[in-house]
């Protein structure tokens, strides 16, 4: 699986630094992003899809249990660890299916414990068909748009912007692709570096002088495969044939 994207939600500078500072010691995760209070975090899961959420529960405007609940009605897939100086609120914690708890002060073993656990549980499923509650969240001409997963045959870059096909419209954005990936789940492919496809749409490929063309199932746009990364596309797609 490729490196754990986190977000971190702490009102506590001095929290969000140490927590960084152990997760910057390994590869297998990476902060994503780091939210101050329950709304930001909220805020945050409307455009971004990380894979692991850190929250305290005692933050301003929101606290850690709302505002997991709310990111929830958003992203029902959506993992979470809560971190925080009390434990009075774990067994709401558990009732809400978070994959740990963590009271403070926050030790790395322990940390790391947790976040393999959630690393653990990501790849036991990595072979799944991608769940219909699944959307990539898309800012396109002032607006949000929450494109199911299995709705995208493919994401094209042309220029600055990119575009994500579907099979009722092409949306534009000016978003980059590897960022528009990196909220995608397994069954996404980085195909070239202007294309990234949806492997459980592809019907067929054909070699086109260093590329290969990748066609698709009901669609009559294809995409491109570079020759440097087939022996990786085929790895990936036999996990879904």
């Amino acid at each position: 699986m490729r490196t754990l994207r986190i977000v971190i939600a702490d009102d506590k500078l001095e929290s969000l630094e140490i927590i960084q500072h152990y997760i910057d010691q390994s590869e297998d995760f990476k902060v994503e992003g780091i939210c101050r209070d329950g709304l930001e975090l909220i805020e945050k899961i409307q455009y971004s899809s990380p894979d692991l959420i850190l929250a305290d529960i005692n933050m301003p405007k929101k606290n850690g249990i709302d505002a997991i609940k709310e990111c929830l009605q958003i992203n029902p897939d959506l993992k979470f660890i809560f971190i925080t100086g009390y434990d009075d609120y774990a067994v709401e914690a558990f009732n809400l299916s978070a994959v740990d708890y963590i009271v403070k002060p926050v030790k790395p073993v322990r940390l790391f414990t947790a976040l393999y656990k959630a690393k653990n549980l990501l790849e036991r499923h990595a072979v799944s068909l991608p769940s219909p509650h699944k959307r990539l969240s898309l800012k396109s001409a002032g607006s949000i748009y929450y494109i199911p997963f299995n709705d995208i045959i493919f994401i094209e870059k042309l220029g600055k912007k990119c575009f994500v096909h579907t099979p009722s419209q092409v949306y534009e954005t000016y978003e980059g692709i590897k960022t528009l990936y990196e909220r995608l789940d397994h069954s996404f492919f980085l195909s070239h570096r202007s294309y990234a496809i949806n492997l459980n749409r592809v019907s067929h490929i054909t070699p086109r002088n260093e590329t290969y063309q990748v066609f698709f199932s009901g669609y009559l746009h294809h995409a491109y495969i570079s020759k440097l990364k087939i022996n990786e596309f085929h790895s990936k797609l036999s996990l879904f044939i």
